[in-house]
């Protein structure tokens, strides 16, 4: 198994480092904050059909996160990671089994509830990397 460096979220609200990645469907609860899905006003799609162009809402789950709302069709899960000081959110379903990145998709999560406040030292909306492209796409859009 190849290992990266991850922070992650823990009980005390604040972020600790781990090496591997946690098996997301196992691992994660299924209970969160509900938040809201913010997108570019025009309806252009950047996610490339991402997690987020096809919600308005989704729950933030993990250790440390307040377990009030259920996931489902509707709000599906997203969890909090964090690459030096950058913070976002991922989909804990990633269905995509191909070899590829996930990346920004152009979308963001955000609540006016003061528990979300407390996830970002900031409390900005989090960018969500919600879009897959697979090596060879990212190789020739990236030329």
């Amino acid at each position: 198994m190849k290992l990266k460096r991850h922070d992650t979220f823990n009980e005390e609200n604040t972020y600790s480092s781990r090496t591997e990645e946690p098996d997301h469907k196992d691992d994660m609860p299924t209970k969160g904050l509900l938040v809201n899905v913010y997108r570019n006003a025009k309806g252009d799609d950047a996610s490339a059909e991402g997690l987020t162009s096809k919600v308005t809402s989704v729950v933030i789950v993990g250790p440390g996160i307040p377990e009030i709302f259920s996931a489902n069709d509707k709000s599906p899960a997203v969890y909090l990671d964090k690459i030096r000081d950058h913070i976002f959110a991922s989909p804990v379903d990633k269905t995509k089994e191909l070899s590829g990145i996930w990346m920004f998709g152009g979308n963001f999560i955000y609540s006016t509830d003061s528990r979300f406040s407390k996830l970002t030292a900031d409390g900005n909306p989090i960018p969500v990397h919600d879009r897959f492209e697979s090596w060879k796409t990212f190789d020739a859009l990236s030329k």
